[in-house]
């Protein structure tokens, strides 16, 4: 990626507590859903859907 393009999900990882590749994936899953791609998941009791979406678990 060009460098301006390179630098926000960098910056974005460290205000996160992220690494780049799980905000970038975070990035693309909330776009897929968003223009529906994707199927909206809901949260679940705990609020926990983020953590499985960084981790690749189930929803």
């Amino acid at each position: 990626m060009e460098e301006d393009v390179e630098e926000v999900p960098r910056d974005l990882a460290g205000e996160l507590g992220m690494t780049r590749n799980d905000t970038i994936r975070l990035i693309v899953r909330e776009w897929m859903e968003k223009n529906t791609y994707l199927p909206v998941h809901e949260l679940d009791e705990d609020g926990d859907v983020m953590s499985r979406v960084i981790l690749g678990g189930p929803l």
